[in-house]
């Protein structure tokens, strides 16, 4: 069942997530042993924020507890995911709607406003408290400028 969970969430396909899980609910806080992953470091992954949320209310639902901050082996949240693969609207789902904590740092020490892409909007840099690290960067004089 664990072999079939970790081949469902990686898909990132509700259809057959949602089998598994009526069968064994608590398979939703399940981490991969390799990666640290749970099936909402998945969703995050692959930009399925509907299935983000599908997830999260079916954890409502059935009393089951959720960490919307959970690490990955490299100390990565699902917000860190996001933001490194671009999904700019699993960030906003994730920070507006879920209170992902954005001043989490991973094991290497980077936010998850740190792997945000180049040319992200200035809505979602000010969303993940981006333009906060570098106002802070600018004005600290311990920084050499």
């Amino acid at each position: 069942l664990e072999h079939a969970w970790m081949l469902s969430a990686s898909d990132g396909r509700w259809e057959s997530l949602e089998g598994l899980l009526s069968c064994e609910p608590a398979l939703l806080c399940k981490r991969d042993f390799i990666t640290g992953f749970t099936v909402l470091h998945w969703a995050a992954k692959h930009g399925r924020q509907e299935l983000l949320a599908t997830l999260v209310n079916f954890a409502q639902r059935h009393g089951l507890p959720v960490d919307i901050n959970a690490r990955t082996s490299g100390g990565h949240t699902a917000l860190h995911i996001a933001a490194m693969h671009g999904h700019t609207e699993v960030v906003k789902l994730l920070v507006g709607a879920y209170d992902a904590d954005v001043d989490i740092r991973d094991y290497s020490g980077r936010k998850a406003a740190q792997y945000l892409h180049q040319g992200t909007s200035g809505d979602m840099r000010s969303l993940v408290g981006a333009l906060e690290d570098e106002g802070e960067e600018e004005g600290n004089p311990g920084n050499g400028s």
